[in-house]
Parts: structure tokens; C-alpha cells; sequence
């Protein structure tokens, strides 16, 4: 059903009712039009949902079923396809840059409302006779135009200087939540938001292997230490593991209850670690696929949803970030929790230890990241410069410079003794959710929700 929107300046929009509620832009005078909702969708939609503004990752906690696959059919096996070079075998395809929905259903008040979310910052999408703009503000509100969006490829590398040009790659065409180097840096995997995990070639910005398996959204992704195996997590609820070599699938791990939004491989590469929307952190055995443990601790209605987690490097212990705004530490043998770090004042999106385990460095909804003393909990530093939520953090090899990517479209790299900021990396034209380190510290990648992965020249400068 389509909503009639008529603007002031005379302009008539034809708007899906999934954006009831919604502000969007008028493309002839760029005022920002409130979509009325219809009378059942008002008893029925929370004001969270509220894709622009919400700070959480668009899901309710307690009602959100795992999505049927990208296209909204009905979840089917798992059947662990792969591509190679753009090759794609078994049930899934590739992203052809059509238009595509997420199919959630949402519980309020006790009734039942099927919402289909068009991921308007996801792909080129049409609202109804119309085109969302990729030039979306700050703030996510969409923008209705006119003109149609070409495909963006996955990968841009930057391979000049700080600030050069970006040089499009022929590739993948969906961005993505995550993004993680092999340990000799060769190759980059990326977690997609079209169910797929991609591993690209970084020298040459070439896709290699496309893994297939997961029927959602894939959020996070992580290569094992001796670079032999990969582990995925998605909104599908499940852990996979593929061997990085072949693409196959070797493992699906089963147990969380709602969308998982993180996953770890430990340092000797025998445990993995997953978190989710389940308020949980569960340890596997890589080996049988067996769960160990599972820790809980962290808590409220939606605020106990665990983003990311994270080993020390010596495998002892395990940190965990959460939207109950603290990160909590524990011992990865018993199990429990040893200390809980509060400082942030929202939602606290991503952890990650030093290379050598003594401090710890968190970023948050607050638009700050935060150092701490890995043994005491203490805040050593704050780092203020984002201008909206910062979704990820991540130490340098040597542990001397901090990055950060936020939904201010930027990356930021820090010195992580002083927290001087460096300098600020300015390409995506999108949220940013992940950034990642080269094991030799001379390359760092992002990754934006609906366009390219960069990768960019981080050799440290005199």
C-alpha cells in the first residue's frame, strides 16, 4: 500500500507504508515531510523504529525473528555454496543491485505486524514511482529523488597517500557491516549485507572466493591466526566457519536465540567467541562445534544486547561491549565476570584489546571512544572528535595509533598514548561500521553500509 505525501511546495510523493512515521525530504524543495501513519501501523509501531534516528541497529530485541534471505523467501538449508571470481555455484546469486527488502516481524501490545523495512541504506531502492538518494544527511534521513543510483563497487583501494583519489574496483556491488585482514595482510574478508562473505585479493582489489551460506544479513567476520579458516555470525542467528582456501563450509553453530553481531576466533585459534542481540557471549569448540559456555551478565530490556567481543592476547580473558553502555571483562576458563568498565553514557558498540593486553579501547553511541587499564578498569583517556555514534575501534599492530569509523561518514586515526587525533580519512558517503588494521600496520580497511570497502594507506608518517 503507498502513502500520498503532498509538500507544500506542490510536489506529489508516492511513499510504501513502511515509512509511516518517517520524515523524508521532498527532492524539488528539500523540506522534510512527515509520513502520516495509518491508524493500525500507529497502534502497532513503536517510536524506536525509527531508522534515521535510532541508535540501535534497527532490530527489537525481544520480537525480531531471524529474516527470511534477501530476496524475502522462506529461510531454506544452509547449503555452504561458493563463488570464485564472480562464479556462483549452488542455490545463491550474487547482488545484481536490485532492489531488496528485509521481511521482520515485530510484536507490540501483543499483535503481530509484518513490516517489510525497504534497506534504503542498504541498496539503490525505490519508494514506490521514486529513487532514495545515496546523499543522505547526517542523520539517515533518506532523501526522494528523481535519478537513479548507479551499482557501487565493494572495494576502493588507496594506495598514494592519506587524502588521494579512490580508484573503483570491479567487485562486489553491497557494502558491508565488517571487514577483517588474513593475518599476512594478503587478502581482506568483508561481511555483506546480501547474506554473503567476501575475501578480496588486496593487491590487486580483485574478489576471490564468495561464501554463501547465511539466509540474512551478515554482520561480522574474523580469520582464524594461522589465516586457514574463516568464521562468520549473522542476523540468521548462527556462527559459520568456511576454509578460507576453498570457501567451503565446515561448521554451523547453532544456540544463539536472536541475531548475533559479533564473532572471534581466540589467539591459539581452537575457541570462537560470539555475542548477540540475545544479551549472551557464547564460547565454541572450533573443533566439534560444540558450545562451552555462555556467559551472562549483561542486562536490560533492549540495552543488554552485546555488540562485540574481543580476546586478550593471551586467550585468559574476554571483553565484551554492550548497549547496557559498560564493557565487562571475564575469565574465559570459569567463565566469570571480573570487572565491568563504566564510563560511556550510551550505547557501547565495539571492544578491542592492545596488542599487548594491558589497555583496553572501546567506542560508543556517546561519539567517544574510551581507553582503559586493562587490570584495573580505570579510564585512562577519552577520545572526542566523531560528531555522531562511533561503531568501531581497533589498535595497530605496534598498539601506537587507535582507528575509529563512525556514522559521521569518517574514519579517525589516534594516538593511542595521548589520544591526539592524527588525522581524519574522509571517502564514504555513508555510516561507517568497521575498521580494521593490516598485521603489518601499513593498511587500514572500512567498511560503509551500502558502499564500497576502502582501503587505505596507513603507513605510519615522520
Amino acid at each position: 500500500m503507498a502513502i500520498k505525501v503532498i509538500c507544500s511546495c506542490g510536489k506529489k510523493l508516492s511513499v510504501k507504508d513502511e515509512f509511516a512515521g518517517r520524515q523524508l525530504k521532498c527532492p524539488a524543495c528539500q523540506k522534510l515531510l512527515q509520513v502520516p501513519k495509518p491508524k493500525a501501523a500507529e497502534e502497532s509501531l513503536d517510536d524506536e523504529w525509527d531508522l534515521g534516528d535510532s541508535a540501535e541497529d534497527d532490530f527489537d530485541e525481544e520480537s525480531a525473528e531471524a529474516p527470511a534471505n534477501s530476496r524475502g523467501a522462506k529461510p531454506s538449508a544452509a547449503h555452504g555454496a561458493v563463488s570464485r571470481k564472480g562464479k556462483t555455484k549452488g542455490k545463491g546469486k550474487k547482488s545484481s543491485g536490485q532492489n531488496r527488502g528485509l521481511l521482520i516481524s515485530l510484536s507490540a501490545g501483543g499483535g503481530v505486524l509484518a513490516v517489510a523495512l525497504l534497506a534504503w541504506m542498504l541498496w539503490p531502492a525505490s519508494l514506490a514511482d521514486n529513487k532514495v538518494n545515496p546523499n543522505d544527511n547526517a542523520a539517515g534521513t533518506p532523501v526522494i529523488g528523481d535519478g537513479d543510483t548507479a551499482n557501487p563497487t565493494n572495494l576502493t583501494l588507496l594506495m598514494a597517500d592519506l587524502f588521494p583519489e579512490t580508484r573503483a574496483l570491479k567487485g562486489h556491488d553491497v557494502g558491508g557491516y565488517s571487514v577483517a585482514f588474513s593475518p599476512d595482510g594478503k587478502r581482506l574478508a568483508s561481511a555483506n549485507m546480501d547474506s554473503t562473505v567476501a575475501v578480496w585479493d588486496v593487491t590487486s582489489g580483485q574478489e576471490t572466493l564468495t561464501l554463501e551460506g547465511h539466509i540474512s544479513i551478515v554482520t561480522s567476520v574474523a580469520f582464524s591466526p594461522d589465516g586457514k579458516r574463516l568464521a562468520s555470525a549473522g542476523f540468521d542467528r548462527t556462527v559459520k566457519v568456511w576454509d578460507a582456501t576453498s570457501g567451503q563450509e565446515t561448521l554451523t553453530l547453532k544456540g544463539h536465540t536472536n541475531l548475533v553481531y559479533s564473532v572471534v576466533f581466540s589467539p591459539d585459534g581452537k575457541q570462537l567467541a560470539s555475542a548477540g542481540s540475545d544479551k549472551t557471549v557464547k564460547l565454541w569448540d572450533v573443533t566439534s562445534g560444540q558450545e562451552m559456555l555462555t556467559l551472562i551478565g549483561h542486562t536490560g530490556h533492549v540495552n543488554g544486547w552485546v555488540h562485540s567481543v574481543a580476546y586478550s592476547p593471551d586467550g585468559k580473558r574476554l571483553a565484551s561491549a554492550s548497549s547496557d553502555k559498560t564493557v565487562k571483562l571475564w575469565d574465559v576458563t570459569s567463565g566469570q565476570e571480573t570487572l565491568t568498565l563504566k564510563g560511556h553514557t550510551n550505547f557501547v558498540f565495539s571492544v578491542v584489546f592492545s596488542p599487548d593486553g594491558k589497555r583496553l579501547a572501546s567506542a560508543s553511541a556517546d561519539q567517544t571512544v574510551k581507553v582503559w587499564d586493562a587490570a584495573t578498569g580505570q579510564e585512562l583517556l577519552t577520545l572526542k572528535g566523531h560528531t555522531s555514534d562511533v561503531t568501531s575501534v581497533a589498535f595497530s599492530p605496534d598498539g601506537k595509533r587507535l582507528a575509529s569509523a563512525s556514522y559521521d561518514k569518517t574514519v579517525k586515526v589516534w594516538d593511542a598514548n595521548s589520544g591526539h587525533e592524527s588525522f581524519t580519512l574522509k571517502g564514504h558517503i555513508g555510516v561507517v561500521r568497521s575498521v580494521a588494521f593490516s598485521a603489518d600496520g601499513t593498511r587500514l580497511a572500512s567498511a560503509s553500509i551500502g558502499q564500497p570497502v576502502k582501503v587505505w594507506d596507513a603507513t605510519p608518517r615522520p
